[in-house]
């Protein structure tokens, strides 16, 4: 099977029978089985109509495991072997769109839910695209905070009443692109947004990981400030 058999016969015969399919267990079985048996370039190229069967899945789906588990796939797939994906596919726009649209259907989605897949969407940001990762980043820390922010307020009363999950995902987002970006972090608009979702000890956390980017990539600080 080629790239254009793919493309023209397989997926698509495939995601016929996923939707055709009732059974929820069935279709998360079956989209699971795509992105495990068939090679990450098939996905890259085939990315739009995939990610556009995710939204007709049965409401009982767990769509996000299936977008984790495709973003973490090409994650590994480009950072092996000095795999770079294609500049005519734009994957993060796509599933960052994907992403939107389920969060919007699916009203009752739990925050640390929402969280995850915007970790995983950090995670393929800074891998896939480290050069030029800033705008990506800075977009999800914003989308994060407006969530929190819905949720729980804007208020230390806010941030005391975080879970506790809700709280590592949080330090997991403010914490990921210090390994990329290093000290540019503090340069994002909605970075110090974020934060204040924090109370005192994760935020100490947080500054801590910085702390310590700082030292391992010897940064030199221009101010004292």
């Amino acid at each position: 099977v080629d790239l254009g058999c793919y493309q023209e016969t397989v997926l698509p015969r495939v995601l016929e029978e996923v939707a055709n399919c009732k059974d929820h267990i069935a279709q998360q079985y079956l989209m699971d089985c795509v992105i495990q048996v068939f090679p990450d370039e098939f996905h890259l190229k085939t990315l739009e109509p995939f990610l556009e069967a995710c939204t007709k899945l049965d409401e009982k789906v767990e769509v996000k495991s299936i977008l984790i588990t495709l973003m973490d796939r090409i994650v590994n797939w480009n950072n092996t072997d000095n795999n770079t994906i294609p500049k005519e596919v734009d994957a993060f726009k796509l599933l960052n769109e994907n992403v939107a649209q389920v969060i919007q259907a699916k009203s009752a989605m739990e925050v640390n839910d929402i969280l995850e897949l915007q970790c995983a969407l950090q995670s393929f940001a800074s891998s896939c695209y480290a050069d030029t990762c800033k705008q990506y980043v800075d977009h999800i820390l914003g989308f994060s905070a407006q969530v929190l922010e819905r949720v729980g307020g804007s208020t230390d009363k806010g941030a005391a009443n975080l879970p506790e999950e809700s709280v590592r995902l949080v330090v997991q987002l403010l914490t990921t692109p210090q390994q990329v970006l290093g000290l540019e972090v503090l340069d994002l608009e909605h970075y110090a947004k974020l934060l204040e979702q924090l109370s005192f000890v994760p935020r100490k956390k947080v500054a801590m990981k910085l702390l310590r980017s700082i030292v391992d990539k010897n940064s030199t600080l221009n101010t004292p400030r």
